[in-house]
């Protein structure tokens, strides 16, 4: 008789998980508000202003700047932050390409690094090993749900005189020795996008707690024009990069949320977790003495069973979907597998490096081996569900690990 459900046997589940994005009248009544003012965009409009500012008081940060998006807030941190043509700016190799493509578009360098093997967040160690006379700033990004070990990589900054800018796109409401991420560098970007932990179907946010580079930013978001209160008055090329009062409504109320997601979310992890540690075949992933607060986009898991079973994780992945649980295998592709450099920017970097840029040289085997074998994921808002789903997911998780010969199949 089987056992597994993709052998022929009976799921563990057959409910189905939380949606999202999550809402209610609130968001409704919210945007319902704004339609009929009349006042749907702003520069920015003061909606968007309130969100910022209580967004950048809860991560413990003195400004936030609106956005269009999660790419478009890393590339204003950046930009304000003064790096530019040539200049290297050192990211993991674990990160979605935008981490990349925001320093691309200023005609800088990325500058790949590997991971941490237990947490997959950037390993401070690769980064001191790449940094050059070029290298302007160091990006960790807090991926999954993997706040990076700041301690480190602030540490290696100040040795080399580097700018931290942290990529917080997965990161929204997690802390770091009792202070939010995002606050810890010269600036941060976050991603509102459809997927993230709170969102407005698009939207981004830069956080910062200098006031100069707070106007910069938003002389940055509206087109280079600074606003009446502003005393730098700097005249800068800007983009129109600015949020609408709608998007801006439906985030009021996403943030009265988030405190209460992320708090629940990190205890069903923390459940999970106390059901599936020592199992044989999986390993779950560090968390950094630092981290205060956890927070997540994806739950991440090592699979480490298939030498051992001959069951590859894409094996394992199948069997425990076919139970009722929507684990998938793989992460983001490492950066240095990725075509970023396309003909043009390839001559751009000559024009502006005087040479091609050579992807292989990045060698990242940590990254590599969680792509390729290790990293299994499941969407966050599956942590948003009773205690009764995390035992699913381990139910479920443990009856493949136990049934291997049915998992070949």
């Amino acid at each position: 008789m089987a056992h597994l459900a993709i052998a022929g046997g009976d799921p563990v589940r057959t409910a189905p998980w939380p949606d999202w994005p999550m809402h209610d009248e609130q968001e409704v009544k919210a945007v319902e508000e704004v339609v009929r003012s009349g006042d749907w965009g702003g520069i920015p409009g003061t909606r968007a202003e309130d969100f910022a500012a209580r967004f950048a008081e809860m991560h413990g940060a003195r400004f936030g700047i609106c956005s269009c998006n999660g790419t478009t807030a890393l590339e204003i941190a950046l930009k304000a932050a003064g790096i530019g043509p040539g200049d290297e700016v050192i990211v993991p190799a674990i990160t979605f390409y935008a981490t990349a493509s925001a320093i691309i578009f200023l005609n800088a360098v990325p500058v790949i690094a590997d991971v941490d093997p237990n947490t997959y967040a950037v390993s401070p160690a690769s980064v001191e090993g790449l940094i050059t006379e070029r290298t302007r700033a160091i990006m960790p990004v807090h991926i999954y749900g993997s706040i990076a070990d700041l301690d480190a990589v602030t540490k290696v900054a100040e040795k080399h005189d580097l700018l931290v800018i942290e990529d917080c796109a997965h990161m929204h409401g997690g802390t770091w020795r009792g202070r939010g991420v995002g606050s810890w560098g010269l600036l941060s970007g976050f991603s509102l996008q459809q997927s993230k932990s709170m969102t407005s179907g698009e939207g981004g946010i830069t956080l910062t707690s200098d006031p100069a580079l707070d106007e910069v930013c938003h002389s940055l978001i509206n087109c280079g024009r600074y606003r009446e209160q502003d005393t730098v008055r700097k005249e800068v090329l800007g983009w129109n990069y600015r949020i609408t009062e709608l998007q801006a409504a439906i985030l009021q109320v996403q943030l009265t949320r988030l405190p209460e997601w992320t708090a629940r979310k990190a205890g069903n992890a923390e459940h999970l977790e106390s059901e599936l540690r020592g199992a044989p075949g999986i390993e779950l992933l560090s968390v950094y003495e630092g981290v205060t607060q956890r927070a997540f986009y994806c739950y991440a898991l090592r699979y480490t069973g298939e030498q051992s079973t001959g069951v590859t994780r894409e094996q394992f992945c199948r069997a425990v979907q076919a139970e009722g649980v929507p684990l998938w295998p793989g992460t983001y592709p490492p950066l240095n597998r990725l075509p970023l450099y396309t003909e043009w920017e390839q001559r751009s970097a000559r024009a502006v490096l005087g040479r091609e840029v050579d992807l292989s040289v990045y060698v990242c085997p940590n990254a590599d081996r969680a792509c390729e074998v290790e990293c299994c994921l499941f969407a966050h808002q599956l942590l948003l569900g009773a205690r009764a789903d995390m035992d699913d997911i381990a139910v479920a998780i443990l009856k493949v690990l136990e049934h291997p010969d049915e998992a070949r199949q």
